[in-house]
């Protein structure tokens, strides 16, 4: 998919409703100057491509009579979907918060892929802390997901961006652009865009 975020909504959307708002949220996030309609094209572009995929499905809390709200799911075609949400986007006349317009939930289909997603994020896991043990050549302590690469188990900067990006690409495909090295402190860090760059394995 385009658009990486996915993999972690597919998760949480097996336990839990995820808000549109959310999705709209990342994007102000990674697009911090990007203006309210360029947002708004991206997060319409963005739930056209997971409900395409069928992996989630989409709707809202709606009053099933005078005191109980219960989840509906949109009876509609994803071109019917798609144009509820940017209409009750422009009848809001702003950005949507916490709870406005839609929640999507993971589907049965989209529970397999869940399974398959914390299946390869395992994999790296274990790949990665292999990785790191071998440069520490067996570290004293076991190794923790806040442990700080530099100030913590004393890797120098230059082997994280060389030999320990090397050895990812080599061992795993999958390649960091350097610029995104800058944002790595912790072991977690380095998880984290390993899962997202997983989908742009060389």
């Amino acid at each position: 998919m385009k658009y990486e975020f996915w993999d972690d909504y597919i998760i949480e959307g097996t336990e839990d409703y995820v808000g549109l708002w959310q999705i709209i949220g990342r994007f102000r996030e990674k697009f911090p100057q990007a203006n309210s309609q360029e947002i708004k094209l991206m997060t319409l572009e963005a739930t056209r491509e997971i409900l395409e995929t069928g992996f989630m499905e989409i709707g809202m809390f709606e009053y099933v009579d005078k005191n109980n709200l219960e989840y509906q799911i949109w009876n509609l075609d994803i071109e019917g979907i798609i144009n509820r949400i940017e209409r009750e986007w422009d009848e809001l006349g702003r950005i949507p918060s916490l709870g406005e317009i839609a929640w999507l939930i993971t589907t049965k289909k989209g529970e397999k892929e869940a399974e398959r997603i914390l299946k390869k994020r395992k994999e790296i896991d274990l790949a990665l802390f292999k990785l790191l043990e071998e440069i520490l050549n067996r570290p004293q302590k076991q190794l923790e997901l806040d442990d700080r690469l530099v100030d913590d188990l004393k890797i120098d900067p230059d082997v994280l961006s060389s030999k320990l990006a090397l050895r990812i690409e080599e061992e795993l495909g999958i390649k960091l652009p350097v610029e995104e090295w800058a944002e790595v402190y912790m072991i977690e860090d380095l998880l984290f865009l390993l899962y997202e760059y997983h989908h742009y394995r060389t």
